[in-house]
């Protein structure tokens, strides 16, 4: 049946097969680090197979092919170095982005000391006051060149590949007070479209109150910079998320209107189709043509076209040629959050809504049928388009809003009205301010019921449902399925709605992935969580938390894999362990807290008593523990607690809790911030050392590691000014394999009962094995 599928989608849509055929090698190439002359020589090899047998599965594999090796070549950076103190030189490529410490830009053409670098370079700019730029300027400023930032967690934002997707390998810092404009802009196409955005920027906050601006800026223009997080989350947790970003809703609305404007003054067809796809390749242009927009004009390009001259049209193969288009464009975009949700959802509204459309309605009263027809048709619609998106909101979000389709029945008609007004009230505001003031007042009024309703849905119980990142082949058995219930397939009707059935079990079997992992062993995960301490401790199959770092790292982690502690041990009241514990009793259920005994005797940093008392009212309990003390943490792991007692210091570092973690012969130390004039106790072996206070000088004494001789050290540490890790105790720990934060990211040691332990780092290719 498999293969008479395929045969179906090669005759009745050969290019929606081939952009399939090719997103899957993007994917393969992306994922695997294949030479590109590996993949090269293959699809030569396809090509000529596909000359001498003339068969077109050598076209599709040849597709697959193209998409591997075109990644595998985007994918190969510049060699570029970091350095201090540099004259760097170039010219403003993009406009010039303003946050609250600073302000961004791109350079092209960028030179350090006169020598030209292999890529654009992104450039933040700091001080209290900035000089006026443009477009087009040419500047020069004293500047310290630098490396962007991977993935440094699991599952966490790699900023370096988001920088390369848009052509820049290098970052660089630098003072405004030593920025200097070398030559004025010249005259450019993308300069003028930015002038018309600036302009429309300023007729939005002369005609909108100034507490709707944020929101209309981010409808009409895509610029979220205004946008308060606090109404971003709102949106994000009633499942509306994609109304702030410029999308394929604001094509469709504005082509409508355009074409309805035009046709009332009985202008002809074909020119009102070429006027309207003008004025919107115009309005894609200035709003930086995102991946959806794009595709939107594409589709609606070829659809109107299609149908004014008298041509069979059809929403996948357009859809797949906006795919193919835009890929080849920039191969990278394969992993662009934006594409993914906008195809996404997209192909599951054209493939699912017919199959989801309710049919058997009651023919009268007349009112009720089309009331009825209406409400339904919508709802179909919306499902469909979230169950095409289902597995991508996931990965990228990390939860999936519970009511998402209650907040889009009523929310899309309004915006679909509400952004045609809203694009005329800039038009009028731009010559009639009044006029334009009058409508702006119209549209502030349904923008202020929109972020009442999903205020109001955001506060219902259960509003979001975390979810962990599906696997690949858990993300192609759902696509498989999606496939299988379009009408192209061929399968009778009930085997579609079989697929379409098994879909939410595939996403239910996603949120328990994390209770099916291996349960022989022990693994810790040390999280990048910059000059903090964070780790995730797996016990067989038990989760728990040891320090939860200064901010939302450890939150984002558990966001994005699902997983909920069944316990979190804080190793002392101090902000970069314990700071980020208001996250957490956010994101999870109530359990313990375990805290040292002394945590109510020493000095704890501002906030942290705060948040635990939260957690106490949260339902939270809280536990503290002393030496002596020990518990089961799963059937075979068991945590002696080693440090501290009643009484034994009044120092914050010095109350940290020591905790022994044991899987039979194996077994890891975590120590907190205990300094060397507080290791008291007698401590034991150890496989695994969370080295204390982030290596500073003050801790890990050589007598401790004489005692605890460990096979593997970490560290976790961040860009600091202390000078942490300090060289006299790297040196203490000279002869142990030292992994860094810092250096490596994140952190994963597993521990086997035997006491072998495997250690891989999140930014070094090569896994490393360390033997008691």
């Amino acid at each position: 049946m498999a293969w008479d599928v395929i045969r179906r989608w090669r005759k009745s849509r050969p290019l929606t097969l081939f952009a399939l055929c090719l997103t899957i090698g993007l994917i393969i190439g992306h994922r695997n680090a294949v030479p590109w002359w590996l993949w090269a020589a293959a699809l030569a090899g396809s090509a000529t197979a596909g000359i001498i047998r003339r068969r077109s599965i050598f076209i599709f594999s040849g597709a697959m092919l193209l998409g591997a090796l075109m990644v595998s070549l985007a994918l190969i950076r510049p060699a570029v170095s970091e350095a201090d103190n540099i004259q760097l030189t170039g010219t403003l490529s993009d406009e010039v982005r303003v946050y609250e410490e600073y302000i961004r830009f791109p350079l092209r053409n960028a030179c350090a000391d006169g020598k030209e670098l292999p890529s654009r370079v992104m450039v933040y700019l700091y001080g209290p006051e900035y000089p006026e730029l443009e477009y087009g300027s040419s500047v020069s400023v004293k500047a310290n060149l630098y490396l962007p930032s991977g993935k440094d967690n699991p599952l966490g934002f790699d900023y370096s590949a988001y920088l390369w997707r848009e052509g820049v390998a290098l970052c660089a810092s630098a003072s405004a007070k030593n920025l200097t404009i070398t030559a004025p802009p010249g005259f450019s196409l993308k300069g003028l479209t930015l002038q018309c955005r600036a302009a429309m920027q300023s007729v939005v906050e002369r005609i909108y109150p100034v507490e709707t601006v944020p929101l209309i800026s981010a409808l009409l223009l895509g610029d979220r910079s205004m946008l308060p997080d606090d109404l971003v989350d709102q949106f994000n947790t009633a499942g509306v998320a994609h109304l702030l970003a410029v999308s394929g809703l604001h094509i469709t609305s504005l082509a409508f209107f355009l074409d309805f404007i035009l046709r009332k003054t009985r202008c002809p067809s074909k020119v009102s189709f070429a006027v309207t796809t003008l004025l919107l390749i115009v309005y894609t242009w200035i709003v930086g043509y995102p991946p959806s927009i794009v595709r939107a004009v594409l589709m609606y390009t070829l659809s109107t076209s299609a149908r004014l001259f008298g041509r069979p049209s059809d929403g996948l193969t357009g859809l797949s040629l906006a795919l193919i288009i835009l890929l080849i464009i920039n191969p990278l975009m394969i992993s662009d959050a934006s594409l993914i949700l906008s195809f996404a959802s997209v192909g599951g509204l054209l493939t699912l809504t017919r199959l989801l459309r309710i049919r058997r309605l009651p023919k009268k009263p007349a009112w009720l049928n089309s009331a009825l027809y209406w409400v339904l048709s919508a709802f179909a619609a919306s499902l469909a388009a979230q169950l095409g998106a289902l597995p991508a909101v996931a990965n990228i979000y990390g939860m999936l809003p519970t009511y998402s389709l209650l907040s889009n029945l009523p929310v899309l008609p309004l915006i679909t009205l509400a952004l045609p007004v809203a694009m005329l009230s800039l038009l009028l505001g731009a010559f009639f301010p009044f006029a334009g003031q009058l409508l702006a007042r119209v549209v502030s009024f349904g923008l202020d019921g929109l972020i009442s309703f999903t205020g109001w849905i955001s506060t219902l119980p259960a509003s979001v449902i975390s979810t962990p990142d599906w696997p690949v082949a858990l993300i192609l058995m759902y696509i498989s399925l999606c496939a299988l219930s379009t009408s192209v397939t061929g399968v009778r009707r009930w085997i579609k709605y079989i697929c379409l059935a098994l879909l939410p079990v595939l996403a239910g079997s996603a949120l328990l992935l994390p209770m099916t992992l291996p349960t022989t062993d022990m693994e810790v995960l040390f999280l990048d969580a910059g000059q903090a301490d964070a780790a995730v401790l797996r016990a067989e199959d038990q989760y728990y938390l040891v320090d939860v770092g200064e901010n939302s790292v450890m939150a984002d982690y558990l966001s994005s894999t699902g997983i909920r502690p069944k316990a979190v041990f804080l190793s002392h009241p101090h902000a970069d362990h314990s700071g980020g514990l208001a996250d957490v009793i956010e994101l999870c259920p109530p359990a313990t807290i375990y805290i040292p005994c002394l945590w109510d005797s020493v000095e704890a940093d501002e906030g942290v008593p705060e948040v635990l008392q939260a957690a106490r009212e949260a339902g939270w309990t809280v536990q503290p523990l002393q030496a002596a003390d020990g518990m089961s943490l799963s059937d075979n792991v068991y945590a002696a607690v080693h440090q501290p007692w009643p009484g034994m210091t009044q120092d914050g570092n010095g109350a940290s809790l020591v905790l022994h973690v044991q899987l039979h012969d194996g077994s890891v130390l975590f120590t907190g911030d205990l300094p060397m004039e507080d290791e008291l106790a007698f401590f034991p072996d150890c496989d695994v050392l969370k080295v204390a206070h982030h290596g500073a000088a003050s801790s890990t004494s050589s007598l401790f590691l004489q005692m605890t001789t460990p096979s593997v050290a970490v560290i976790s540490v961040g860009h600091n000014s202390y000078g942490h890790p300090s060289g006299q105790t790297l040196s203490r720990l000279s002869g142990i394999p030292i992994y860094r934060t810092d250096e490596c990211g994140a952190v994963s040691v597993l521990i086997r009962p035997d006491g072998s332990t495997k250690v891989t780092p999140m930014r070094m290719p090569i896994e490393s094995e360390a033997v008691p």
